[in-house]
């Protein structure tokens, strides 16, 4: 059975592929009770029940915030699973970035889009949990329907963990230039006991917070803050916070 003839049998309508990656294959649908959606279909060993876990967290709060795509539902097929999610109907904002010859971005595009990522991650933080992979491949654009305003969702929580889980914050995970510097230099300041979850809660969020300002930085450079060519160099310049820019100061 494929992707899509496992999708079909749930009664979804495929209207077409939009992604393809390592764990599987995304399509826009049409769903009876949800309309418009996007669908992700992969081999049940790849189904991420951390991701599942996470998103169902996150959306009983997401409904009070549209920064954060909303998960509606999961099914197993035989040996696919497929994860109904709303639908961005625009790129991400890595696509921005990747055009050289766009200018830099307006001041007030640049504090649109940051209130919008910090009212996102604080639902997240809301709810508990770590994004762990905030990242502009990871904010997608989206037209709401009928009107001409456009807005930012966070989306793939694959590598979100919950607060408190003792180790999971330290874990590598997420995109490298984007990593705090506790996961790159392998601090163990996170390794906690139980009688300190609510420090370790305030450190982890933290992750978040600095994956937040080096999106910033992006938005304002449309490049990284540090650049390396490998892990040991990237740890290197980070030790070194040297981030004088002429186009920040």
């Amino acid at each position: 059975m494929t992707d899509q003839t496992a999708l079909e049998s749930t009664g979804c309508k495929v209207l077409k592929q939009i992604g393809k990656g390592a764990f599987g294959t995304v399509f826009l649908v049409v769903e009876s009770n949800f309309g418009i959606a996007a669908a992700k279909v992969m081999d049940l060993q790849h189904f991420n029940e951390c991701e599942w876990e996470a998103a169902g967290k996150v959306s009983k709060q997401a409904n009070i915030c549209q920064y954060v795509i909303n998960y509606k539902g999961a099914q197993i097929i035989q040996d696919h699973a497929i994860i109904l999610m709303e639908y961005a109907n625009l790129p991400p904002l890595q696509k921005i970035f990747d055009c050289k010859l766009t200018p830099l971005l307006r001041e007030d595009f640049i504090k649109s889009i940051m209130w919008q990522l910090l009212n996102g991650i604080s639902v997240i933080h809301q709810a508990g949990l770590i994004h762990r992979d905030l990242k502009a491949d990871n904010i997608m654009f989206h037209n709401i329907y009928g009107s001409d305003q456009v807005i930012v969702k966070i989306t793939d929580f694959g590598l979100a963990r919950e607060v408190g889980t003792i180790g999971t914050g330290m874990t590598q995970c997420g995109t490298p230039l984007g990593m705090a510097p506790e996961i790159l230099m392998g601090s163990n300041q996170f390794e906690v006991g139980k009688s300190q979850l609510q420090e370790q809660k305030g450190q982890n969020n933290k992750l978040d917070i600095w994956s937040l300002g080096v999106l910033f930085f992006q938005l304002l450079t449309k490049r990284y803050p540090f650049e390396a060519n490998n892990i040991m160099q990237l740890i290197k310049t980070c030790q070194q916070i040297d981030l004088q820019n002429a186009l920040i100061y």
